[in-house]
């Protein structure tokens, strides 16, 4: 018998972190340490995420920071055990109601240009690219997709 997995977007909690650097160790060329995290979490113009599932771990997460009135999403991962389920857009559909909410205009990312996966996704969710930094990750020498979203008021 098969058990679909429920998944619940909530604000990333401090107890949340050891799991969050684990699954960021475990998934990034350039991970950050539990302590960018809890930075994060305490700095008051941060946007955050986690997806949770029924068992309560950490399936993925999101963060970012308002500047004036953008977001500039650092970090949007989703365990690889549970991709695929619309997870990612789920955490960026909850980051675009909380700039919605904060009267934000715009929502930038940077993704790495080879994660055709994520630039579909990115760019079925109305974001636009806008720029390209090369060299951009030092583990891989990549080049990294700039991308914006505009925040409409109105009903997504």
């Amino acid at each position: 018998m098969c058990h679909t997995i429920q998944i619940s977007i909530r604000a990333v909690c401090p107890d949340d972190i050891a799991a969050i650097a684990a699954l960021e160790s475990a998934i990034s060329n350039n991970p950050w340490r539990a302590n960018a995290f809890s930075d994060m979490l305490r700095s008051n113009d941060s946007l955050h995420a986690a997806a949770m599932t029924d068992s309560n771990t950490v399936a993925g997460y999101v963060c970012g920071r308002q500047a004036a009135d953008e977001c500039e999403i650092y970090k949007l991962a989703v365990d690889e055990k549970h991709r695929r389920q619309g997870i990612a857009e789920k955490l960026l559909r909850h980051i675009e109601d909380s700039a919605r909410t904060g009267k934000l205009t715009a929502i930038y990312l940077e993704v790495a240009e080879s994660n055709t996966a994520a630039l579909s996704l990115y760019t079925k969710l109305g974001y636009e690219r806008c720029g390209l930094r090369k060299g951009y990750y030092a583990a891989t020498g990549e080049a990294a997709v700039c991308m914006r979203r505009n925040i409409d008021f109105g009903m997504r």
